[in-house]
């Protein structure tokens, strides 16, 4: 078994950071128990960690976004994946904590591209105040196991359903460990949402909200995933291409069949009416 190598720590402002490698997978922990992000290095198109691929299930409700706003980086995992299925998205991610910014860039791949926008500020704050509206907005919003006591309440979910575009997505990640505050949040999304779909994780307490205002058919749904999957397969096949040519390097390698399969989790959603 591979031995664990500490690549850097770093208490920040609001995150006690820790990456670590393991062989070829790379993690970001904070605090040390809590994975925040993981990729492994010789496929890093797409997240390790099964509620970031999960997360990505909102693009078939909106497969042909073109504005994608992400609410917390991390180690950036979900908006490398966002920049290498959807070629022509823009992609806005709001980050409380500078400090991650340079962990993305440094340790886990996240590019500098004219797609994609970094935004220093609080999720709030943010979402009070910019005049875009998405296609998709994706709520991951963590400090730790914590999310910010601001987030799920009816003003900052009101503010959200006004940033996006008709027929877009909002996407939470949410943990059940806590029932009640569990079961309200999902109860407060549903009073600023018609139409709620959600899927458990296998591996983790972590259940992924999908809502919007308006409904989409199980038919649509799994049609979407199929596309999202084909994208992502050529998509990743290019990338893959041009960083063989880049580097020279036979170590990147193209992602295994099965490790993110739209058209298979669309039929584990499960839809909740309001």
């Amino acid at each position: 078994m591979a031995i664990e190598k500490t690549l850097y720590v770093k208490k920040s402002g609001y995150n006690n950071i820790l990456v670590t490698q393991r062989g070829s997978v790379r993690t970001l922990w904070s605090p040390r128990d809590v994975k925040q992000t993981e990729i492994d290095m010789n496929n890093p198109h797409v997240p390790n960690l099964e509620y970031a691929r999960n997360m990505l299930l909102s693009l078939a409700f909106v497969p042909n976004a073109i504005s994608i706003a992400v609410m917390g980086l991390g180690g950036g995992s979900i908006p490398l994946a966002l920049l290498n299925i959807l070629g022509g998205c823009s992609i806005d991610v709001v980050e409380i904590d500078e400090e991650m910014v340079y962990v993305a860039r440094e340790f886990f791949n996240l590019p500098v591209s004219p797609r994609l926008s970094l935004v220093i500020d609080d999720a709030y704050h943010f979402l009070s105040n910019c005049g875009e509206r998405y296609d998709a907005i994706i709520l991951d919003a963590y400090i730790g196991r914590t999310m910010s006591e601001k987030i799920p309440t009816d003003d900052f979910l009101h503010k959200t359903a006004l940033r996006l575009a008709d027929g877009g997505v909002l996407a939470v990640n949410l943990m059940s460990s806590d029932s009640k505050i569990y079961y309200d949040t999902l109860w407060t999304i549903g009073l600023n949402f018609n139409h709620l779909w959600t899927i458990e994780c296998e591996c983790s307490r972590n259940v992924i909200v999908f809502a919007g205002r308006s409904k989409i058919t199980p038919f649509s749904l799994a049609m979407n995933a199929q596309t999202i999957e084909q994208a992502i397969a050529q998509n990743i096949r290019q990338n893959i291409g041009q960083a063989i040519g880049q580097n020279n390097s036979k170590t990147i390698r193209q992602s295994p069949p099965g490790t993110f399969k739209p058209s298979t989790l669309v039929h584990r959603l499960t839809y909740h009416g309001f």
